[in-house]
């Protein structure tokens, strides 16, 4: 692992540019498979969430009237009344909002990595000097250091043609929510009586004034659908955001010159039973190498296959606003109560007659909702990668290079 610049070049030794962009993971099978990729996301666990509604109800009036005339005894005949009725409350009504199942937005896999550039030996060579390897005892070979800049991270291929020892991701993360909303079902409110009438009176045709009549009105209000704005889960937890990893010694060359020191672990790319004498394989128990602090740190294991998220909205969760919304009325009766006496002689009965009935408009409130999260997928936060055998440099009294279709 070279994490100098791309234009460096180094005898016997080229770029495998198959590493370019990936991370390694490490496997107990044959190297070469990928897998991974840029970014993942959560959709809400189960069935989704819903709001409940806290009761709520309108004023509702009546207009002025309109309907047939009134007809006394066959005697004498009157115009129908002008008048009204004032606001009077409906009954309360709850509505239901339906579920809805919540999604995040995408979000990097990318750990907290430094870039490299993964190198091949021709088999003729020892690891130059500047090289990056690993390594698992607790001493390093003499003249090997350990660098700064890979602690606690992971190793990345660089870029196409790009340079080594560029640094970024995170060892957490968090996501945006998605705004939604919730189709709410169709709701009304039971029959109400309506407000006495306020009016004038009318004269009749043979000059008999008809007092007002003093009635009601059983009246309905039509159902509707309201409609609810949307919203979006204002805080996600923040999450761990890491691999299963083994940690392993990240050891630099310091020695000025090539050297392959025994129990340097290096990368093997092909089938397994490719392994050439003097090498053997190293096993681990993670998927990924991350770079060790120091030497205390040497198999040390972490990381998760799925992890998921929290709605941590204060105040029990987030709110959909309700548009506001009124209902049209429909005059279901009118009461049978009997007006004044006109002339002092006949009961009047009461008119048979409508109003346009309104209501007032109402924003319903919904109660807050927590959303639950659904772990990723096994794997689905593991970045870009290639699979890799590790092997380790056996002691031995011949010369030993890092063979052909390594890396080190």
């Amino acid at each position: 692992m070279f994490p100098g610049a791309h234009a460096t070049s180094h005898s016997g030794w080229i770029r495998v540019t198959d590493l370019d962009g990936k991370f390694l993971a490490y496997t107990s099978g044959n190297g070469g498979g990928t897998g991974g990729s840029a970014s993942h996301t959560h959709s809400e666990a189960g069935a989704g969430h819903t709001h409940t509604q806290v009761q709520h109800r309108h004023t509702f009036s009546g207009g002025t009237n309109s309907g047939n005339v009134n007809i006394v005894l066959g005697l004498v005949t009157f115009a129908s009344t002008t008048h009204t009725h004032a606001a009077a409350n409906s009954n309360y009504a709850t509505a239901t909002n339906q579920n809805t199942i919540s999604t995040l937005g995408a979000t990097t896999n990318l750990p907290s990595y430094i870039d490299v550039i993964f190198k091949k030996s021709d088999g003729t060579t020892d690891i130059p000097d500047g090289f990056w390897a690993w390594f698992d005892s607790s001493s390093t070979p003499t003249g090997w250091s350990i660098p700064a800049g890979p602690k606690n991270r992971y190793v990345r291929g660089a870029a196409a043609s790009g340079d080594g020892g560029g640094t970024g991701g995170a060892v957490t993360h968090t996501h945006s929510a998605v705004a939604h909303t919730h189709t709410q079902d169709t709701h009304g409110h039971a029959s109400a009586t309506s407000a006495g009438t306020t009016g004038t009176t009318k004269t009749g045709t043979n000059t008999q004034n008809d007092a007002v009549l003093a009635h009601t009105h059983t009246v309905s209000l039509d159902t509707l659908v309201a409609v609810n704005q949307n919203a979006t889960i204002a805080t996600i937890s923040t999450d761990a955001d890491e691999p299963v990893y083994e940690k392993l010694l990240l050891v630099q060359n310091d020695t000025g010159g090539g050297d392959t020191p025994d129990g340097i672990i290096g990368i093997w790319l092909e089938d397994a039973t490719g392994i050439p004498a003097g090498w053997a394989r190293k096993t681990i128990t993670g998927d990924f190498i991350k770079c060790a602090n120091d030497a205390t740190e040497i198999g040390n294991t972490g990381g998760a296959l799925t992890h998921t998220h929290t709605d941590t909205d204060d105040g029990g969760g987030h709110v959909h606003t309700q548009t506001a919304h009124s209902h049209a009325g429909t005059r279901l009766s009118t009461s049978d109560s009997k007006g004044d006496r006109v002339s002092g002689v006949t009961a009047v009965a009461a008119v048979a007659h409508n109003h346009t009935w309104t209501s007032s408009s109402v924003a319903a409130t919904n109660n807050g909702a927590v959303v639950t999260f659904a772990s990723c997928s096994s794997k689905a936060a593991y970045p870009a990668y290639y699979e890799i055998i590790l092997i380790k440099k056996q002691a031995s009294d011949e010369a030993c290079y890092l063979p052909v279709l390594g890396a080190g």
